[in-house]
């Protein structure tokens, strides 16, 4: 079945760094006699529903729908290795809304059907975890530096802020990348602090080795997240008028309270090139997010985020019904000072 798919591999992705996951996985190059192999598992999801977004009719859309293997191998000498496989069907899915009105996973430039002619690979990586900590290889990979340093405050479907979403893009991070390398040392304070490397090459062409560097330091105990994270961007990554390299750096927190989660990012780009003309400039962004739990199946959503980049502010909101841990109906609203106002909903099913 897998081989009949067209697979579809971009090249064009706004660079930023990110780092994979760092699944407890290590490595041998082969599986020896007493080798312990768990998987290959099956696991997925699929979230599709109406989505109304101004200047366009509302439609059916699907705001992601994935499949993917995943597996680890245990070998006798305490090295597991972390294989996964993921392919991101959204943008096929969506292949008719050829508009720059609107984003889909898979899909990072609206309106040029970047990936909008097969499945998008979402995810190829490996995970080689010893005593020394965990080596990651990944061709193609969600961003781990996002999911650690955004994630609390990344809570709805569609309007999730990071810079692969258009016009209602808040921050300078992207939630997708691709040739990745990266290192998480090991744990401290009782698994509760790590620190982890990346480099990636987003032009294999430029005489750069590793055109954007990042690192990060992440704390988290259950209840309290905290992250701070910081992304060098080297000058020929970066457009031709650019006249220095880029960083980036990034705080994010969150807490669990017993029926209220809240979360804030704030991210501060340095000489950061933006799309509202040949100049890279310096520019900031933020956002708020406090989850609300009415019951065990009922929760509420609030949202504040503003950047200025494009001096766009948004308000966002999401009312979300449990099916189950992973599956659930919602309702969702995203209000812009400088985008378009869109209004969601759907229904997910995670397997």
């Amino acid at each position: 079945m897998i081989k009949n798919l067209k697979l579809r591999f971009s090249k064009k992705m706004l660079p930023t760094l990110i780092t994979t996951s760092l699944f407890t996985l290590p490595y041998t190059p082969y599986a020896a006699a007493d080798s312990i192999h768990k998987g290959p598992d099956i696991s997925g999801s699929i979230n599709l529903g109406l989505l109304s977004v101004d200047s366009r009719d509302i439609d059916a859309h699907a705001f992601d729908s994935k499949l993917g293997i995943g597996g680890l191998y245990i070998a006798d000498n305490d090295i597991k290795v972390r294989y996964d496989l993921v392919g991101q069907f959204a943008a096929e899915i969506n292949n008719a809304d050829d508009t720059d009105s609107t984003w889909t996973l898979g899909s990072y430039s609206p309106g040029k059907n970047e990936g909008r002619d097969g499945v998008y690979v979402e995810t190829a990586s490996i995970v080689v975890i010893t005593n020394l900590g965990a080596f990651v290889i990944a061709p193609r990979t969600a961003s781990k530096h996002w999911q650690d340093l955004y994630g609390q405050v990344d809570q709805f479907e569609y309007n999730r802020m990071h810079s692969q979403t258009g016009d209602i893009a808040i921050f300078g991070q992207v939630q997708q990348a691709e040739d990745v390398v990266a290192y998480a040392a090991p744990r401290l304070l009782d698994g509760r602090l790590q620190l982890i490397a990346a480099a990636l090459t987003a032009n294999d062409t430029n005489g750069v080795g590793g055109d954007i560097l990042s690192a990060r330091a992440i704390y988290d105990d259950k209840k309290l997240h905290f992250g701070v994270g910081y992304v060098h961007v080297a000058q020929e990554q970066l457009p031709a008028f650019a006249s220095n390299d880029a960083t980036r750096t990034t705080v994010g927190a969150g807490y669990r309270f017993d029926s209220i989660n809240v979360g804030a990012t704030y991210e501060i780009n340095t000489d950061m090139p933006t799309s509202n003309g040949p100049n890279a400039t310096d520019w900031d962004a933020y956002a708020v997010v406090a989850e609300f739990m009415i019951n065990d199946q009922w929760s509420s959503t609030f949202g504040y985020a503003s950047t200025e980049r494009n001096d766009n502010s948004g308000v966002l909101a999401k009312l979300q019904y449990k099916l189950d841990k992973e599956s659930y109906i919602y309702l969702e609203s995203g209000q812009y000072k400088k985008a378009n106002d869109n209004v969601s909903a759907g229904v997910k099913i995670a397997f």
